[in-house]
């Protein structure tokens, strides 16, 4: 029935807004009690839990009525990664000095991924705050061959997510 259905994709849009916040806070307590407080192991932790709830998420999409589908598919993974990361580094709420040490202790790839999107950002919270801009959030710098490897990883998910639309998953 007609309310049945409304039922059903309401439950559906409710479960999809809690997953999707339990993987963005995963993440973002990932880096904020890993990262800022160098705690490798919390950071693990927490980003392991956050991708298991995107997988699961994705894996249980399937039993979902097709219309639904489609509005509760999440981005990939690392697309989620990436703008609670760049969040973080752009969120006045979080101490300059957090923010810093994250950015310092974060993996080479995640800093490339956002540096550009948040650069002039920071370095203006650093510049209020009296502190240098270049020693708050330096440029992350790759050799020649981590940006070849990063560049081959790129266009290999370009193309899974390529087949992937393809088959129509």
């Amino acid at each position: 029935t007609l309310r049945e259905l409304v039922l059903d994709e309401m439950e559906n849009a409710d479960l999809f807004e809690n997953k999707s916040g339990f993987i963005d806070a995963m993440l973002r307590r990932a880096y904020i009690e890993g990262m800022a407080r160098n705690r490798q192991d919390v950071f693990n932790r927490y980003f392991s839990m956050a991708k298991e709830a995107h997988e699961n998420h994705q894996a249980s999409k399937n039993t979902v009525a097709a219309a639904a589908r489609d509005r509760m598919k999440l981005v990939t993974f690392e697309e989620r990664r990436r703008t609670v990361y760049r969040s973080i580094m752009v969120d006045p709420r979080v101490p300059i000095l957090y923010r810093h040490r994250i950015w310092r202790r974060s993996p080479l790839e995640h800093r490339l991924d956002v540096y550009e999107d948040v650069r002039d950002i920071v370095h203006e919270h650093a510049k209020a705050q009296g502190l240098k801009p270049e020693v708050v959030l330096p440029e992350p710098k790759e050799t020649e061959e981590q940006r070849r490897a990063r560049e081959l990883k790129r266009q290999q998910q370009q193309r899974d997510t390529g087949k992937l639309l393809i088959e129509g998953k």
